[in-house]
């Protein structure tokens, strides 16, 4: 296949994000150059949750890279109390990143995309005619560019500079099977971290563990995870090497798009802010933003400000709500703890936003409609409690 002179769009970076826009714009017979600076497929630090909404927006072939499934969630408080609640159907699906981005990679190879790894951009140029994309190795010019390349990579900085942004960040470790809890479930602990949560995901061969923190900068994180991991029975014992990385929540303000160049997964922060999801909302901003450049490539005066204004209306509400549900759970953990174990048929409206039955928006809307029935019975069990000290 020969080498186009231009191509119709470059996408930079090859994760679900990028790599659901390629599949997208290469199934519609157009000509897309992915560049990932990594070599394929290639381990990402990442708890590895995939929330079973997903099902809705990419079918089940995915599945192919699933290494655990589970239909309900341990909650704890300070590793000592704990309460299970089971779903229905299935909530979310454990992946290890490796396989799971190079499923979507290969995806969209097959439908056309040329694939070059191991090629990181260095900088993007956009004229009113077209984008030029400055590698290590070689200059593309592309009438588009789809920007996936993280929060801290060129197409946001190209788009945004140095704006300051929010602060949240993760620390995970794996942990061979030997060493993980006996249950094969899911465990999320209250109140881990100040405003964040911790969590044990299992996987094939092991589980992931891991902290988030979402309510600013925390001056001692590994001091945090270090302190989560010796209250796990499991893990107290075991030596684990955490690695850090930020979570690119949800950033009011940023700009999305310009004329010919669009942000969709991590680059544009689409990560909601309670569960710390960016899967999710990286292919389904992926596709989103596959499918505008689709139609506005044969326009005469081609401009993307068109996703930008679907992401400020179908994610941004939805982030928003989020939020809110944030202060509350990670304000006062003690208290969203106890409501939620003294209330299980709640903690099921959370599943059912897993699931994709319900958003964001609906569950704060019931919450705030049942808020004299849930609040009392927190407040009651934390007096009991305090009284029987």
């Amino acid at each position: 296949m020969s080498t186009p002179s231009i191509y119709d769009v470059i996408v930079v970076g090859l994760g679900p994000a990028g790599s659901s826009a390629a599949y997208e714009i290469a199934r519609a017979g157009r000509s897309v150059l992915g560049l990932d600076r990594a070599r394929f497929p290639r381990y990402k630090v990442c708890g590895g949750g995939v929330s079973a909404r997903l099902d809705a927006l990419a079918g089940r072939e995915y599945h192919a890279t699933v290494e655990a499934a589970i239909t309900g969630i341990t909650f704890r408080y300070e590793g000592r109390e704990a309460f299970t609640i089971e779903g229905r159907t299935p909530l979310a699906y454990f992946v290890m990143r490796d396989r799971f981005d190079a499923f979507w990679a290969d995806r969209a190879a097959e439908a056309g995309a040329r694939l070059c790894d191991a090629e990181a951009v260095l900088a993007l140029d956009e004229t009113d005619e077209h984008v030029t994309v400055t590698t290590a190795s070689a200059t593309y010019r592309a009438r588009f560019v789809v920007g996936t390349d993280g929060a801290l990579g060129v197409a946001t900085r190209s788009l945004n500079g140095s704006r300051a942004r929010r602060r949240a960040y993760g620390l995970e470790a794996e942990v061979p099977v030997g060493g993980c809890p006996p249950e094969r479930r899911a465990i999320l602990e209250m109140w881990a971290v100040p405003g964040g949560y911790g969590w044990t995901f299992p996987k094939a061969r092991g589980c992931s563990v891991g902290i988030a923190g979402f309510r600013g900068a925390d001056p001692r994180p590994k001091a945090r995870f270090a302190r989560f991991a010796s209250l796990q029975p499991a893990l107290c014992d075991q030596r684990l090497d955490a690695v850090g990385y930020p979570i690119p929540v949800y950033t009011p303000g940023l700009s999305l798009a310009s004329a010919r160049i669009g942000l969709a997964g991590d680059a544009g922060h689409l990560v909601d802010p309670f569960f710390g999801e960016g899967i999710y909302y990286a292919v389904w901003s992926g596709q989103s933003l596959g499918r505008a450049v689709v139609g506005q490539l044969d326009a005469e005066r081609p401009d993307l400000a068109a996703y930008q204004r679907w992401v400020e209306g179908a994610l941004y509400p939805e982030f928003e709500a989020a939020e809110r549900l944030a202060a509350l759970a990670y304000g006062y953990p003690r208290l969203w703890y106890e409501s939620m174990r003294a209330h299980p048929d709640v903690v099921d409206w959370f599943y059912g936003v897993l699931r994709g039955e319900i958003g964001y928006r609906d569950l704060w809307g019931r919450l705030k409609r049942h808020a004299v029935r849930l609040a009392p019975a927190a407040l009651a069990r934390r007096a009991a409690a305090i009284f029987a000290r």
